[in-house]
């Protein structure tokens, strides 16, 4: 598979079940039940938990250790207490070894599935540590590089790495993300701000009632989220994280579902050891025989200011269009694909921005990562969406503009050159730099 779909599918469990209709959440092609990193191996009708579980972008300055970089919501005072306690913890650590798993529980529109894959890690102090979930990715700090390998592609991409604990500046790289995704207590250990992976973004942050975990009492953090909400439960005895359970009911009723009895993925650590022996070299790696590098995570926006890369694909309508379209004109390039809960969720206000500017000349195209004419078609047709798409079939397209992640919105100026790269779902965003695109070239 190409690396583009890692980093909206990174998070994603696979949940064996179809949906009655397409665009409810994250479609996707691959009916195992391992993290959604996998060769396609069959049609686009598996329904991924696919809301944001935890945050990974650590983007402002930093503030106090309990609220994090990029916070801006004050815990509790009850929840403070635990949050300082639990940031010293982990900033007091020399080394640690995790192992546990991902799990899920879903109970969606009378459809059920129990996902489950094991996950290992390691931290050496300040910048070594090393991820691995079952069947699925590596990733790691080796001390001089981040690097994050697929198995089903053979694929990779390298990072430098960072000096010391990993800082807000680190977290634009695809590794630190989903580090940050798949192994929060892992992620905790090498940040400079630990407590931050489980705060950012929140909309609350409360002390919940403690659970019961093996006949001990342990204390846990209730965390609200826009989509989801976060119960983080803490190991009495290493006095470290012990699991994170992410509600998302909120996100998959956004998206559409019509009952949602359970919808919780939890990231368990059944083995905690703080300051376990383990040496640098545990760290080392290199890239296996055969492997390629993919583009590194930072490539799209190396094209603002640049020339489109040229493309000629097949629209849907099965005409063919190619990026002399855009010329003279401002263009709008929305990369996506009907699996990519994401972009589902931004397509019908992305739609009416092509409808209102449409008129006033705007050339707008959704080119699809990698499915079939038939699925885009139907897709398209069932959501009632009307802007033109184009079928990017072996990702050259998408391979030119440097799509690692989706969604990726790239917005042409009418001068011909780039303007903007928006990776991510951010309509709002998009509007304001079409409005400036339109305004520009009057």
């Amino acid at each position: 598979m190409s690396m583009y779909r890692l980093r909206c599918a990174a998070v994603c469990l696979v949940v064996a079940w179809t949906l009655g209709g397409a665009g409810r959440a994250a479609w996707c092609d691959n009916p195992g039940t391992q993290l959604l990193i996998a060769p396609a191996t069959g049609p686009a009708d598996l329904l991924s938990a696919v809301p944001a579980t935890l945050p990974t972008d650590n983007s402002a300055g930093p503030t106090d250790l309990s609220a994090g970089p990029a916070s801006t919501t004050r815990p509790s005072p009850a929840a403070s207490a635990i949050l300082d306690s639990l940031g010293n913890h982990y900033a007091a650590l020399h080394s640690l070894r995790v192992a546990g798993s991902i799990t899920g529980r879903f109970d969606v529109d009378g459809r059920t599935s129990n996902p489950s894959v094991r996950i290992t890690g390691s931290f050496l102090a300040p910048n070594r540590f090393e991820h691995e979930s079952e069947s699925d990715i590596q990733l790691g700090a080796t001390g001089q590089k981040l690097y994050m390998y697929a198995p089903a592609g053979n694929q990779y991409v390298l990072d430098d790495g960072p000096a010391g604990r990993m800082t807000p500046d680190d977290s634009a790289s695809l590794v630190v993300q989903v580090l940050n995704e798949q192994n929060p207590s892992l992620a905790m250990a090498a940040s400079e701000h630990p407590t931050s992976i489980l705060t950012q973004d929140a909309t609350a942050v409360d002390r919940g009632d403690d659970a019961i975990v093996n006949g001990q009492s342990c204390p846990t953090l209730r965390i609200a989220q826009s989509d989801s909400d976060m119960t983080v439960t803490i190991d009495p005895k290493t006095q470290l994280v012990q699991s994170v359970a992410i509600d998302m009911t909120r996100g998959f009723l956004r998206q559409g579902a019509r009952t949602v009895k359970s919808a919780v993925l939890t990231i368990a650590y059944t083995t905690i050891e703080p300051d376990a022996s383990i040496t640098a070299d545990a760290f080392a790696w290199t890239p296996p025989p055969g492997s390629r590098e993919s583009h590194p995570a930072n490539d799209a926006t190396a094209l603002v200011g640049k020339a489109p890369p040229a493309f000629r694909l097949k629209a849907i309508d099965g005409t063919t269009v190619s990026s002399t379209a855009l010329r003279g004109k401002v263009a709008v390039l929305n990369f996506f694909a009907t699996w990519c809960g994401p972009c589902v969720g931004e397509m019908p206000e992305l739609d009416k921005m092509y409808r209102q500017f449409a008129s006033q000349g705007l050339c707008w195209y959704e080119i699809d990562e990698g499915e079939s004419q038939q699925t885009v078609r139907s897709f398209m047709a069932a959501k009632g969406l009307t802007m033109p798409v184009l079928l990017d079939d072996s990702s050259t397209a998408g391979g030119a503009y440097g799509v690692l992640g989706i969604p990726q919105t790239v917005i042409v100026g009418a001068d011909g050159r780039i303007r903007k790269v928006i990776v991510g779902a951010d309509p709002e965003s998009i509007l304001r730099e079409i409005q400036a695109a339109m305004a520009a070239g009057r």
